[in-house]
């Protein structure tokens, strides 16, 4: 008897209806199949798996876990969703990981589009792909071909946080798929219900794909993907390098060698160096070999900046080619420290009998935070040093309250938050004279001088001495002794008297109270009973005298070379009184009056001898 066949009942309207949209709603949302560009990890990142070496390629592999990293299918019949899904899962999971969540995909199959091509992981002969392997866990597959031959060389899952799932009965991961054993997109995808679902344990052997179907509305998890992972070559990140120590300049920084010099030893580092808020790039980086401390110089001070360093290598079988460089470690912030002012510079003096006009210029450095203000010190020579009254920011002040005819000292330095600045070298003055008021029939008064007007007069001493004692002290009492037996006129006034000359610690300006300013320039200066030698005092040390008449203390003509120990300035020599040999002038030679040879201190000369202050009655 024949088989009878009977033909198979047409399906219902409603369920072919069904079957179309749900074909339909998979070619809608199914995206296409996109390669994924390979990703580099540094070799010191900690989720690269055992005896995966700098170079390598792989990918990780994880199962969701959690109540929001699970899913039902009946809102989520895409693509975009279950991506969505894992990668959430990866934000959420391992700190490591979270940089690369976006590198995850869902391992399943909707429609035309199967899990190999979504994931790409298709193969051929040539070319069977990466391994795989659990996210911190053991090798999954040697490659895509492994991967879906029906067996997993591991069944240990881990979840996204890279845990372990419980294998024992159902706590293991059920997931959702879609997907036959072969990566290709099972009749029961995940844009469709009821959908395959599958388990990796060791219960159930080669399920890990397909272990049954059901309704999309349960909650499953999901297989995560990451697109290909590969070891970089070149050295890992370096952590954040040490400051040692600062100054207001330089700063010294020390680091440890990353944990992984990549495929061959690290042979430099690279140190770079910005301002805080500033940018790294156009920042000339230091070339420092294989050491791992650092002077960083020429930095500003009272300046937060920062600091980070690469590790370089090469290959030595590459012909010995940079691999390049590693990641950047994180960067460290320090502050220079501050710095106090130089000192001021060009401190000049012009005194009056009991005052004395101070200026000075500003200091090269100012110091950082900048300058402040300015402190002057005062003292009579030998003495105490004092504040005149003066903390401000100009460079003038006038000192008042001097004895007259008195030697005193003066120095300035700046200061800032930082602190004080060095002071100024000291520099020497003498205040004039009390003024002396002489009639207006004054035998020694000269010509075209008026009621009013100040003057002073000098001599050439009519007697010589050696230069021994180089004291200004003796100096001078050699000059007023010839004062008080000189001229008659000059005689009350021989106290006043002054010598010119520069010692180890005084100069011609100061002795003789000549120091001059643009505001203070002086007076005029006149031969005892004979012609004018200058206008003032910066006539006087320009280094030509307007007469070369010299007279002695008797207004009588003299001659003769004289102990000066000076420059025509009026400055110290470097042959000053009190060496072996000292600077000699001759008032009688035009622009050679106060330097103009040196001779030994065995041998007499003259002294010049200046008054004090006169004024016309």
């Amino acid at each position: 008897m024949s088989a009878l066949r009977f033909a198979a009942p047409p399906p219902p309207p409603l369920l072919l209806l069904a079957a179309v949209a749900s074909v339909i709603l998979a070619l809608v949302l199914a995206p296409p199949d996109e390669a994924h560009a390979d990703t580099t990890v540094p070799p010191d990142w900690p989720l690269i798996p055992r005896g995966v070496d700098p170079g390598d390629q792989f990918r990780l592999m994880f199962a969701t876990h959690g109540r929001d990293y699970t899913t039902d299918l009946d809102g989520n019949r895409s693509f975009e969703r279950l991506d969505d899904t894992v990668q959430n899962a990866a934000r959420h999971g391992l700190s490591t990981l979270k940089p690369y969540a976006d590198e995850f995909q869902a391992l399943a199959s909707c429609g035309n589009t199967d899990a190999r091509h979504h994931t790409s992981t298709t193969y051929t002969a040539s070319d069977k792909g990466v391994p795989i392997y659990w996210l911190r866990g053991d090798k999954v597959a040697d490659d895509y071909e492994d991967f879906y031959d029906g067996s997993w060389d591991s069944l240990d899952a881990r979840n996204q946080i890279g845990w372990s799932w419980d294998v024992s009965g159902y706590a293991a991961p059920m997931t959702w798929t879609g997907t036959n054993t072969d990566g290709t997109s099972s009749r029961h995808h995940v844009c469709t219900s009821p959908v395959t679902y599958g388990y990796a344990d060791d219960y159930r052997p080669g399920k890990h794909f397909n272990n049954g179907v059901l309704e999309s509305w349960y909650p499953r998890s999901l297989y995560a993907l990451s697109s290909v992972f590969t070891v970089s070559s070149a050295p890992g990140t370096i952590k954040t390098p040490a400051v040692v120590s600062t100054t207001h300049n330089t700063t010294i920084i020390t680091w440890n060698a990353p944990t992984s010099h990549g495929a061959t030893p690290i042979f430099d580092y690279n140190v770079q160096v910005k301002r805080a808020g500033g940018s790294w790039v156009g920042s000339t980086p230091y070339h420092w070999g294989t050491h791992t401390t650092h002077t960083l110089t020429g930095l500003s001070p009272d300046t937060v900046y920062q600091v980070r360093v690469f590790a370089k290598n090469h290959g030595a079988d590459l012909g010995g080619s940079e691999i390049g460089y590693g990641p950047a470690s994180p960067a460290a912030t320090f502050r220079t420290q501050t710095v106090t002012p130089s000192a001021p510079t060009g401190l000049k003096v012009s005194p009056d009998d009991t005052s004395a006009f101070v200026r000075w210029s500003v200091p090269e450095w100012l110091g950082a935070p900048s300058l402040r203000d300015y402190s002057v010190n005062v003292r009579q020579v030998g003495g105490v040093w004092y504040y005149p009254g003066f903390h401000g920011s100009i460079t003038t002040h006038t000192i008042g309250n001097l004895s007259p005819d008195t030697g005193y000292e003066v120095r300035v330095r700046a200061n800032n938050s930082a602190g004080d600045g060095p002071w100024t070298p000291v520099v020497t003055f003498r205040t004039l004279p009390p003024v002396m008021t002489v009639p207006n029939d004054w035998p020694l008064t000269p010509s075209g001088i008026e009621a009013g007007d100040r003057f002073r007069l000098i001599f050439v001493t009519s007697d010589t001495r050696l230069l021994s004692p180089p004291t200004p002290a003796s100096f001078h009492l050699f000059v007023q002794d010839a004062a008080s037996s000189g001229h008659e006129a000059i005689e009350q006034f021989s106290s006043g008297f002054h010598a010119l000359v520069s010692t180890r610690h005084t100069t011609s300006l100061s002795n003789t109270a000549t120091q001059h300013s643009p505001d203070n320039p002086g007076m005029p200066i006149y031969w005892v009973g004979g012609d004018k030698v200058a206008d003032d005092y910066r006539d006087f040390y320009d280094g030509c005298w307007d007469s070369n008449d010299p007279r002695d203390e008797n207004g009588d003509a003299v001659g003769g070379e004289v102990w000066t120990g000076s420059k025509s300035d009026g400055t110290r020599s470097g042959i000053f009184i009190g060496e072996t040999f000292a600077r000699t002038g001759n008032p009688a030679s035009h622009c050679w009056e106060i330097s103009d040879r040196w001779s030994h201190n065995g041998v007499h000369k003259r002294v010049y001898g200046i008054s004090p202050v006169f004024s016309a009655g």
